[in-house]
Formats: structure tokens, C-alpha cells, sequence
């Protein structure tokens, strides 16, 4: 009897554990497209404008590989980096 219920708490910190380990994944997909999205605008805009993304970058003082990896979606904007993209580029991205 106590083997039993040891197995069925075991079971369900389990299927908690896995719960939320798909929560967690799941939850970082969206935020990851959301920044890729938010990349591809600002990447839009910028080419729209044609400017170069070392003068972009220097104008919002970010190294011109830091404004690349936002723009492909590899590393995620800060909120003060969105605001600085959006005052430079003269667009909402959000």
C-alpha cells in the first residue's frame, strides 16, 4: 500500500514536471517569434530608409554585429533599445 502511493505521488511530480517543462518551451517559442518579428521590422525600416546598419548602430551606440543579431532575432531588444531603434528609424515596432 505505501509502495503504491509513493509511485502514484512520483508519477504525478512527473507529469508536473513535464507539464511545465512544455510550458517553459512552449512560452519561449512566442517570445522568440515575437523578437524575430520585432527584427524584422526594425530591419525593414531600416532598409526602407537606406541606412546602413553601422550607422544605425552607431547612432543608437550598439556595435554593428549586436543591431544584426537583434534584426535576425538572436538576441532579444532591450525596452531603451526598441525606444532608441524607434526614435532613429521614425517608426512604431511595437
Amino acid at each position: 500500500m505505501i509502495v503504491q502511493y509513493y509511485e502514484i505521488v512520483f508519477n504525478k511530480k512527473n507529469i508536473l514536471f513535464v507539464f511545465l517543462n512544455i510550458l517553459f518551451v512552449y512560452c519561449t517559442i512566442i517570445k522568440n517569434k515575437t523578437y524575430m518579428n520585432i527584427g524584422k521590422k526594425i530591419k525593414e525600416a531600416r532598409k526602407s530608409k537606406g541606412l546602413k546598419q553601422i550607422f544605425v548602430a552607431d547612432e543608437i551606440g550598439v556595435t554593428p554585429e549586436h543591431l544584426s543579431s537583434v534584426e535576425r532575432g538572436v538576441n532579444n531588444p532591450s525596452k531603451s533599445l526598441v525606444k532608441l531603434l524607434e526614435h532613429t528609424l521614425k517608426v512604431k515596432l511595437k
